[in-house]
């Protein structure tokens, strides 16, 4: 092989594992954003679920008073 020729496959082979690197990346931070998106969900839901609960609680309590 030539020197031309090796140049030109390691300079491919550079492209193709920046690219490769570049892929990576933007799949870990959707993957971060969609997991934090889920997180938060997760904690509204269980805040409201605790807050009916408090509520439901509360309602007995009043009820209980008179």
């Amino acid at each position: 092989m030539d020197r031309r020729k090796i140049i030109f496959i390691s300079v491919g082979m550079g492209l193709a594992m920046t690219g490769l690197v570049l892929m990576q990346l933007f799949w870990l931070s959707s993957t971060l954003k969609i997991n934090e998106k889920a997180f938060n969900e997760n904690i509204q839901r269980i805040f409201t679920e605790v807050m009916q609960d408090v509520e439901h609680l509360e309602f007995i309590s009043n009820k209980n008073r008179v």
